[in-house]
């Protein structure tokens, strides 16, 4: 993105099953002997836990059978149906995400190279040049779980400010080991950076000094153009939302930094009237039959990216509003947005 400080947020979904896995790699896939004896044993552990399950809700349901025929009442679903298979392990399925140039390498994960800086789901580990640091303060993160990354560019950045920062300064004076790894997690005023969030709430170390919080940059990162990304492996799945609603807006951010959706970066398209407006006044065809079919044609194409940008930002808000909805957030902004369905039907 250009200068400013943006923001997106990843929903991490439920992996399938490790059947699901299995029967989707190809017939001639070359697997190690460790990862062939992993698979054989999640394969068990997963079949096991069906069985155990699927025990559990016929002794259930029996139990409610009797019930219902003394109270006359009748049978729920099963605890199967209502929670699903809770335990079953998610064989090998990763997530990375974070941002990365163009230049970062397309056949290997976020963080495999100098062009790209993510975090993974074990540990919240963070990774850059292929390595990776545990104690940073990140948290691990799995299925159900809203991870946020925000990157920070600065006009006329620079990273030569790192020889006067504190990370390559140790401290004069006794301070604690999070009170150093806050110092250095945080920026120079002209320095670039990305930070991540779980949950609507900060990665990494913070301290309070004078009153203000100060910490929790994950990488400081040069110039240039960063885009998302993500890497999935094993089945893994997520749903990404670039704005301009979130779930879980990003919380306790160090003072005065904020944080604008990455989807301002994308404007809305120019309405039919104002498409109409600018090629009658540029009149690029001469003959007035040939002009009154280019305005017809520029109609068209100007009412349907209008139609395709007001269908997207209302799913956008009933996704958001249903995600929001399943951990009991509130929906007041939402309502109140214009693409909301109660303004929609006004």
């Amino acid at each position: 993105p250009a200068s400013g400080n943006y923001y997106y947020e990843v929903v991490i979904l439920e992996p399938p099953s490790v059947k699901e896995i299995v029967n989707s790699l190809p017939p001639n896939v070359r697997i190690s002997k460790k990862l062939q004896l992993e698979m054989q044993q999640a394969l068990k552990m997963e079949e096991e836990q069906e069985n155990q399950k699927a025990k559990e809700g016929d002794t259930q349901n029996e139990g409610e059978e009797s019930k219902a025929a003394v109270d006359g009442t009748a049978s729920p679903t099963t605890s199967r149906q209502n929670k699903g298979m809770e335990g079953t392990p998610s064989f090998g399925s990763h997530v990375r995400l974070g941002w990365s140039m163009r230049t970062g390498d397309l056949q290997a994960p976020v963080g495999y190279d100098k062009w790209s800086y993510g975090i993974r789901d074990i540990n919240g580990s963070k990774i850059h040049c292929s390595k990776r640091e545990d104690n940073w303060g990140g948290e691990e993160f799995g299925p159900g779980d809203v991870v946020g990354c925000a990157i920070s560019m600065v006009p006329d950045s620079t990273m030569e400010s790192n020889t006067a920062s504190p990370v390559n300064q140790r401290p004069s004076s006794p301070i604690s080991q999070q009170q150093y790894q806050a110092q250095l997690q945080q920026p120079q005023p002209n320095q670039n950076h990305i930070r991540f969030f779980k949950n609507g709430y900060p990665m990494g170390e913070f301290i309070i000094s004078k009153g203000k919080r100060e910490g929790g940059a994950a990488f400081i990162i040069p110039d240039g153009v960063y885009y998302p990304a993500i890497s999935l492996y094993m089945g893994a799945s997520v749903k990404v939302n670039f704005g301009p609603h979130f779930i879980y807006q990003p919380r306790k951010l160090p003072t005065g930094l904020k944080f604008q959706p990455l989807s301002n970066l994308c404007k809305p398209p120019v309405s039919v009237e104002d498409a109409v407006a600018k090629i009658s006044k540029e009149r690029p065809c001469r003959k007035p039959e040939m002009h009154q079919k280019l305005v017809e044609l520029v109609k068209v194409e100007a009412q349907l990216l209008e139609d395709a940008y007001q269908s997207h930002r209302a799913k956008h808000v009933m996704d958001v509003m249903e995600e929001r909805k399943k951990r009991n957030l509130k929906t007041d902004d939402l309502e109140n947005d214009e693409f909301s369905p109660k303004k929609m039907e006004e």
